[in-house]
Order: C-alpha cells, then structure tokens, then sequence
C-alpha cells in the first residue's frame, strides 16, 4: 500500500504538476510506469498531444513528495481545454512488491481524462500552471487472478496551480478506533480520507465508471506522538466537499463494488490557493 506523489506538466506559458497518491500499495518498492507526456482534450472532443520534455521511465514512488516537469514550452491552439490525461506506456511497466516479485503492468486503452477548465487565446499572452494529482489507490488494480497483471487506469484531478487548495487536518485516535473501525488494529494504510465533490450523505468507495466515486483519497499517518495521526490532500480546485474517513481503505478494488464502512462525513469549503484545516477529533461527534 502507498501515499502520494506528484509529476509536473508545463505546457506553453503553462506548468503543470501531479501528486500520486499510492496509498494502497506501501508494500511495493518499485512502480514503473513510462510517461510520454500529456493529452488535452477542447471543445468538440478535440485532442492536442504534448510530448514530453524527456519520456522517460518513472518510479511513481519517487514522486509522492515532489514535483516533475513534464511538458516545457509547448504551444497550445486557441480554444476552451476541459481534460487533461497523462500518456502513459505500458513498455515495461512493472511493479515490484516488497516479497521481491516483480509483475507487469498493462495501461488500460480506455484512459480516463481528469477535468479541468481554462482558456487559451492565440492572440493574448498566456501562462498558465497545472496541477495535476495521480491516485494510485483508485487508479491501480491487482489483477494477479484475472490475468497476472496489474491494471492502471488513470483517476486523476486537474487544477490551475494558482487555485490550488490544500486540506489537511490531524486526527485523534479516539476518533479512528469509534463506530465501525473499533478494534482495528494499526493504521497501514487501512484508514484514508475519501473526498467527494458537493455535499454526500453516503459515502462511497471507488469503481470503475461510476456516478458517484469519490475525486481523491488519502493515507492517515502516524504523526510523531503517540495517539497522534494526521492527513494531508493536494491539488484541489476551489469548491465545496465532503471528507470521510475509512478504515478499510486496504480493501479498496477499483474495479469491485467493495462494501467500505465510514465514518460520518463531514463538508469542508476549499478557497481559492488556499489552506483548510479540517481536524478530526471525537469531540465533533
């Protein structure tokens, strides 16, 4: 199971990152995975190919803290841009688990496109930053007793770097081991904040092309002191929200409908490039 990282696109007076969240993979040591560059997709279904400065082959792992540049430079057609995906090469891709197996990873054909919203006008000077975030617990699936592969398709969050909010938040450990995740031993990846977009009444965990999948998941850590844990979510655009925290996040599959307990959601606000403090303590119960 894993956390987070991030990858940079820059795209024509544009800079673009991603944060990849690994959360439900910190028992690999190694995820390889070819990044070629960027697709942005404007109106009328209309696709531009950016191609990166350096395609290389990228450990996903090496980019849950820090940022990569992409895409530098590149000019972009006049119009209205609303998704961006990442062109990713299933080439020797390949995951590495900590018992030492090493198994391939097959690039889905059908990649999704996050979205994202931002003009570009030929006529004006245009810079403009991405931010892109990669969740690997909803992106990456063991399919070992399908095929024996891994499966990546990409679920991922686009956002103008300037409007970037951030939310985190400690949480107690009253507040972890109450309701349904009393007795659950640890916190191994086994508790996250699942994020929605609006206001939900019922969690829900992620699947495959469904209505109502959460935008962003994240790992609860340990922070420092004893009882102390905390939480941390990148790259998110401006706009209203619900958190809940699960501890069953380690059972999270992709492409299953898995029957998650969660705590009782809450809704948060994130302003414009800004940081929200959400805590999670008993006593807001």
């Amino acid at each position: 199971m894993l956390s987070t990282g991030s990858l940079l696109v820059a795209l024509a007076g544009c800079e673009s990152r991603v944060n990849v969240d690994v959360a439900n993979f910190d028992s690999a040591e190694r995820i390889t995975v070819k990044v070629n560059g960027v697709e942005l997709q404007s109106d009328g279904g209309k696709l531009l190919r950016l191609e990166a400065d350096e395609p290389q082959q990228l450990n996903l792992l090496d980019y849950r803290s820090s940022l990569l540049r992409l895409v530098s430079d590149a000019e972009l057609a006049s119009g209205n841009y609303h998704g961006l995906r990442l062109l990713l090469d299933s080439e020797d891709a390949e995951i590495e688990l900590e018992d030492g197996s090493i198994l391939p990873i097959v690039i889905d054909g059908e990649q999704h496109f996050s979205r994202t919203s931002f003009q570009i006008d030929s006529e004006e000077e245009n810079s403009l930053s991405l931010l892109t975030v990669l969740d690997l617990r909803f992106s990456l699936a063991d399919q070992q007793a399908v095929d024996g592969n891994f499966h990546l398709r990409q679920s991922a969050r686009t956002v103008e770097t300037a409007a970037a909010g951030i939310l985190r938040g400690s949480v107690s450990e009253d507040y972890l081991q109450d309701g349904d995740c009393a007795g659950v031993v640890g916190v191994d990846g086994s508790y996250a904040i699942y994020l929605y977009e609006g206001e939900r009444d019922t969690p829900t965990d992620f699947l495959v092309g469904a209505g109502d999948n959460p935008l962003a998941s994240i790992t609860v850590l340990p922070d420092g002191d004893e009882g102390s844990y905390r939480y941390s979510l990148t790259g998110l655009a401006p706009g209203r929200y619900t958190l809940a925290l699960t501890c069953e996040a380690d059972l999270e599959d992709p492409r299953a409908r898995d029957a998650l307990s969660f705590r009782e959601p809450l809704v948060v606000e994130i302003g414009v490039g800004r940081e929200t403090t959400q805590d999670l303590l008993q006593d807001l119960l």
